[in-house]
């Protein structure tokens, strides 16, 4: 059976659903973590998503992997600043990829991440246009 790509309207919960997550990362793996953040689409107000969400944990070095594998695991893991205009643009290419690509996800990530690294270059760009600093981290 394909895993099949979903594309779903903005949800409101979804940063509460981050928090509660995000709450017991601390916790389960101490020091390791140097930042916890909620990145990817879910993480943008108002913009589609697939109903997944995107964490990164910054981590100081990756050995020994046995430091964050396993309280990941033990959370259920596995190891596996947009402007309105963008989101809706980025909104509609993934919907479309997403109808295209339907049961494909390969190609359907192939094709959305052009568009999705321009967004990125687009705010790296203007973020050091206003010297913005990344904040505190999210959990």
């Amino acid at each position: 059976m394909a895993d099949l790509v979903e594309i779903v309207d903005y949800d409101p919960e979804w940063p509460a659903r981050f928090a509660a997550l995000g709450r017991a990362m601390p916790s389960a793996l101490g020091d390791v973590a140097v930042r916890i953040d909620h990145i990817g689409s879910m993480s943008v107000p108002g913009l589609a998503a697939k109903p997944v969400i995107d964490v990164q944990i910054s981590v100081e070095s990756f050995e020994p992997l046995e430091a964050f594998k396993p309280p990941l695991e033990r959370l259920g893991f596995v190891h596996c600043a947009s402007t309105p205009t963008a989101a809706a643009e980025f909104a509609d290419a993934r919907r479309r990829y997403a109808n295209q690509f339907r049961d494909q996800r390969e190609k359907y990530v192939a094709a959305k991440e052009p568009f999705a690294w321009d967004i990125v270059r687009r705010a790296d760009t203007w973020a050091q246009s206003v010297g913005r600093l990344p904040g505190p981290s999210d959990a």
